[in-house]
């Protein structure tokens, strides 16, 4: 079966207000190769109060290796990679997205996060125990 992670990363514009589909349409224009890798069922809204409806990317329990042979997982890193390298004299009309990333392996310390320069820490790492 292999080691597994839980990931999630979040994308939102807190300048612009934009939508849940406007937000969608700018990453799926941006970045086809993601959407093309990566379902429209591992896609959702955040239904929050905040004027921004934030969209939210999720793969549960999933191998998250950056090795070539994971093309799925490699060009999602290529567009944080992408996102991490936008720094705050980019203009808002080249990036008015930000992201947040965060995976939680199956050991203890084996948590990782990761921002765009601007990014509002909205993300939060929580570990409960699943009990049946």
């Amino acid at each position: 079966m292999g080691y597994r992670s839980d990931v999630t990363a979040m994308f939102y514009c807190p300048e612009r207000k934009l939508t849940y589909t406007q937000t969608m349409d700018w990453l799926r224009t941006n970045f086809p190769a993601v959407f093309e890798a990566w379902p429209a069922g591992h896609w959702a809204p955040l239904d929050d109060s905040k004027d921004v409806t934030p969209v939210v990317f999720k793969a549960d329990y999933c191998k998250w290796y950056t090795k070539a042979e994971f093309k799925d997982v490699a060009v999602f890193e290529d567009m944080l990679e992408w996102f991490e390298s936008v720094n705050p004299t980019t203009s808002d009309e080249e990036c008015p997205i930000e992201c947040e990333f965060g995976r939680i392996g199956e050991d203890t310390e084996d948590i990782e996060y990761r921002c765009s320069f601007n990014a509002q820490y909205r993300m939060q790492q929580v570990r409960a125990w699943d009990l049946t």
